[in-house]
C-alpha cells in the first residue's frame, strides 16, 4: 500500500505544518486572510484522489477553502499570497468557479466551497486522460477539464475563513478503483429524470434569453423558443433511456452517485479556454446523438443570426472577476478584502458611434476609489491585465483613455481633472455609464442618458471597451437599448460638488495640465517608500523612538533604526509595516518624516497605533495593518479606521497627498 500523501515542507508563509506534515494551519487567521498555500510532497499519481479534510475555520472572512492541482514544482516555486495567483499549468476551485492559471475557465461548477463547514472534505483527481474531477465529500462533481498536463501536484488555499485541514486517507485500493471506473464509464447511458430535463430546459432559456433578449417580445421568437426547449429536451431524451417528458413532474433530482456524476459531466464545458454555449456541453456520443444534435445547433444559429452583434465582456479578465449573464455581466470576488484586479473589456472593439453603456449593479461601502470606465487600443484576447487600468502605460503605440472619478486619464496620466457634471465615485447603484467615439475620434461620455460633453478628441481606432472595477465598485451589466427593458428614465444621480478632486493626484501629469491652464496647488503623492523618526527637541534622547528591527517583509529598518524603506517599491505596495522599538509614553509624540516616494502606486502612508507587540505579531507581520482586527486604530487617506473599519470619514488632511520633506536636520 502506497505511503499516505503529505504537505510539501515549502509553504506559505503563515502556514504551520504537524502531524508528520499531513496537517497544515494558517498563522493569525482573524489578523491575515492569505498566505495560506500549501502543495502535496509528490506529484500525484494517475487516478490518486488527493482529499483534505476542513477541521477549522473562522468567521471573519468572506471566501474559504480552494483547491486544485498546478504542473509547479514547490522545490522551485515562489509561492504567491493566494491559489489563484499560480500560472503554467494551474487549475483551481474556488467557490463554484473553476480558474486557470488565475482566469476563470468554468462558472457554476459543482458545489460551493465557501458554503462547507468543518469536518466537509473536499478532494482533486487527475485521471489517465488528463480529465481533472474534484470531490466533495466523496462525491464527483464532475469533469472540470480535460487537458491537464502531468506531472501535477495537488494545492491547497487556506483561504479566508479557512483555517486548518489535514490530509483525508483516501481509502483502500478497492474505494480508488471504483472512482476510477466511475470517472472511466461516466459516459455510459443512466436514466436522465425528468428533473433533470426541466433544469436542462431552464438553463437554456436563460442563456438564450440572453443573447437575443431584444427579439423576445415578439410573438415569432416565442415561438422558436418553445420550439428549442423542446429540442433541448428531445435531444436528452435522445442521449438516456428512456425518454422523459418535460410535462412529467415527479420528484426524481438524481441521487445515486453514478447519476449525478454523468448529470455533471453533462453540464460542465470542455478544457479549451474558451466557453463554451450551453448546447455545446450536452456532449454527444454516438453518430445517432451527433446527428440529432447538429439539427438542434442549427435551430440555435438560425435564431440568432438574425440578431445584432451586441456588444458582451471578453471571456479573458482580471483575475478576481466572474462573469455571467451570457457574459453580459461582471463582478469582482473577494469585494471586501481585494480592491483590484477587476478589469474586463468588450469582447469585440466598439464601433464608430455605437454606445457602450453599462449599469452599476452592486458597490461596498469599504473603499475609497470606484468604477473607471474608458477605451483601450489593446486586444483582450493578447493583454496582460493588470491589477487597475491606471497602471497601463504607453506601449507600441497604444493608447488608453479612462474616466476616472470627474477626471480624464490618458495612459495613466490625468490630462482632465474637472470633466462633466459627476463624479464617478459618488455614482449609486443602478446608475449608468455610458460612452461614445464617434466618426471624428471624439470621445464623449455619458451619465443616466446624459452627455457630459466632450472628454478627449483624435481618439484612435480600433478600440475597445473597458472597465475597471476598482474598490467600491462589485458588480456591472452590459445594457442594450434594444432591450425592452432598457431603463429610459431613472433618477438622476446628485452632482458632484465644485471642490471634490480625484482621490490620487498623483496620477495627473502637472506639466500638460498646466499648458492647459488646469493647474492646481495640489502635490503629487504616491505610495512612500521611506521615512525617518523625527525626534523633538525636548525628548529625551536616552530614550527616544526608533523602529523595531522586526517589520514587514518587504521593509527594512536602517540608519540606527532611526530609518524605514522598501527597498523594492516600484515592484511591492504592501507588506511594509513598521513599529516603534516600546511603547509610546502618555502625552508622547510619535512622528516620521517622509523621505522617498515612488510615483506609481494609488495609496501611500498610513500610520497608527496599536496594542499588538511585535512578538505578538509572531512569526510574521501583516501585509497591512488595516487587516488587523483588534486594538488598533490607523489613520488612512483622510479617515481613520479602528480594526479595519472605517470610524472615521473626512479627518484632518489627506495622507494621500503628502509629499516629500526636503527639509535637513
Amino acid at each position: 500500500m502506497a505511503a499516505l500523501p503529505q504537505f510539501h515542507s515549502k509553504t506559505g508563509s503563515l502556514i504551520s505544518l504537524s502531524n508528520n506534515n499531513r496537517t497544515a494551519q494558517r498563522n493569525q487567521p482573524t489578523q491575515e486572510f492569505n498566505n495560506g498555500v500549501v502543495l502535496s510532497a509528490e506529484p500525484l499519481r494517475d487516478n490518486q484522489l488527493f482529499e483534505v479534510k476542513i477541521v477549522k475555520k473562522v468567521n471573519s472572512w468572506s471566501g474559504s477553502i480552494e483547491i486544485g492541482i498546478t504542473t509547479c514544482n514547490p522545490d522551485t516555486l515562489t509561492l504567491p499570497l493566494s491559489a489563484t495567483g499560480l500560472r503554467d499549468g494551474t487549475w483551481v476551485m474556488s467557490g463554484t468557479s473553476v480558474l486557470r492559471d488565475g482566469h476563470t475557465a468554468t462558472e457554476e461548477y459543482g458545489r460551493d466551497l465557501d458554503q462547507l463547514k468543518e469536518g466537509d472534505r473536499v478532494g482533486v483527481m487527475r485521471n489517465g486522460q488528463g480529465e481533472v474531477h474534484f470531490y466533495i465529500n466523496g462525491r464527483d462533481q464532475g469533469v472540470a477539464t480535460s487537458s491537464a498536463q502531468t506531472p501535477v501536484w495537488a494545492v491547497v488555499d487556506l483561504y479566508g475563513k479557512c483555517s486548518q485541514v489535514s490530509i483525508y486517507d483516501p481509502g483502500s485500493p478497492v474505494m480508488g478503483n471504483r472512482i476510477t471506473q466511475m470517472s472511466q464509464n461516466v459516459s455510459a447511458p443512466v436514466p436522465l429524470t425528468c428533473q433533470i430535463a426541466n433544469d436542462l430546459a431552464n438553463e437554456f432559456l436563460t442563456e438564450l434569453s440572453n443573447q437575443i433578449a431584444n427579439d423576445l417580445a415578439s410573438a415569432r421568437q416565442s415561438n422558436e423558443v418553445r420550439e428549442v426547449v423542446a429540442a433541448v429536451v428531445s435531444s436528452a431524451s435522445t442521449m438516456s433511456e428512456p425518454p422523459v417528458s418535460i410535462a412529467n413532474t415527479g420528484n426524481n433530482s438524481p441521487n445515486r452517485p453514478s447519476e449525478r456524476s454523468i448529470f455533471n459531466e453533462r453540464l460542465s464545458p470542455s478544457s479549451s479556454n474558451e466557453r463554451l454555449p450551453f448546447a455545446d456541453r450536452l456532449s454527444p456520443n454516438t453518430p445517432s446523438e451527433r446527428m440529432a444534435y447538429n439539427e438542434r445547433l442549427n435551430i440555435l444559429s438560425s435564431m440568432t443570426s438574425s440578431t445584432h452583434n451586441a456588444l458582451t465582456f471578453h471571456e479573458r479578465c482580471g483575475s478576481l472577476i466572474k462573469l455571467s449573464n451570457g457574459l453580459r455581466t461582471a463582478e469582482r470576488r473577494r469585494p471586501m478584502e481585494e480592491f483590484n484586479n477587476g478589469v474586463v473589456m468588450t469582447s469585440r472593439p466598439i464601433r464608430n458611434d455605437e454606445l457602450f453603456e453599462i449599469r452599476l449593479d452592486r458597490l461596498v461601502d469599504k473603499w475609497s476609489g470606484s468604477i473607471e470606465v474608458g477605451i483601450t487600443t489593446h486586444n483582450p484576447a493578447e493583454l496582460d491585465f493588470p491589477a487597475t487600468m491606471t497602471n497601463m502605460r504607453s506601449r507600441s503605440g497604444n493608447r488608453t483613455i479612462m474616466m476616472s472619478g470627474c477626471g480624464i486619464l490618458t495612459n495613466g496620466k490625468g490630462t482632465r481633472r474637472e470633466y462633466g457634471q459627476f463624479n464617478l465615485d459618488e455614482l449609486t447603484e443602478g446608475d449608468r455609464i455610458g460612452l461614445i467615439r464617434n466618426s471624428e475620434g471624439c470621445l464623449h461620455y455619458f451619465i443616466n442618458g446624459s452627455d457630459q460633453g466632450l472628454a478627449a478628441s483624435n481618439c484612435p481606432s480600433p478600440v475597445w471597451g473597458v472597465v475597471d472595477l476598482y474598490g467600491m465598485a462589485v458588480k456591472v451589466t452590459i445594457l442594450d437599448r434594444q432591450d425592452p427593458s432598457y431603463p429610459n428614465n431613472p433618477p438622476a444621480p446628485e452632482r458632484r460638488a465644485n471642490s471634490l478632486f480625484r482621490h490620487y493626484p498623483d496620477l495627473y501629469d502637472e506639466e500638460a495640465l498646466e499648458a492647459k491652464g488646469e493647474v492646481t496647488n495640489q502635490p503629487r503623492s504616491a505610495l512612500d517608500c521611506e521615512v525617518t523618526t523625527f525626534p523633538l527637541p525636548e525628548e529625551d534622547e536616552v530614550e527616544k523612538l526608533t523602529f523595531h528591527p522586526k517589520c514587514g517583509s518587504h521593509a527594512a529598518v536602517i540608519n540606527h533604526q532611526r530609518t524605514a524603506h522598501r527597498p523594492n517599491a516600484i515592484n511591492d505596495f504592501n507588506n511594509g509595516v513598521v513599529m516603534t522599538s516600546r511603547p509610546l509614553r502618555p502625552g508622547e509624540m510619535f512622528e516620521v518624516r517622509l523621505d522617498k516616494m515612488v510615483n506609481k502606486w494609488a495609496g501611500s502612508i498610513e500610520i497608527g497605533v496599536t496594542l499588538h507587540t511585535t512578538q505578538s505579531l509572531e512569526s510574521s507581520f501583516p501585509s497591512t495593518m488595516t487587516n488587523i482586527r483588534s486594538g488598533t486604530w490607523m489613520m488612512t487617506g483622510n479617515g481613520v479606521m479602528h480594526n479595519g473599519a472605517t470610524v472615521v470619514d473626512e479627518y484632518g488632511h489627506n495622507l494621500d497627498r503628502l509629499k516629500v520633506c526636503w527639509f535637513q536636520e
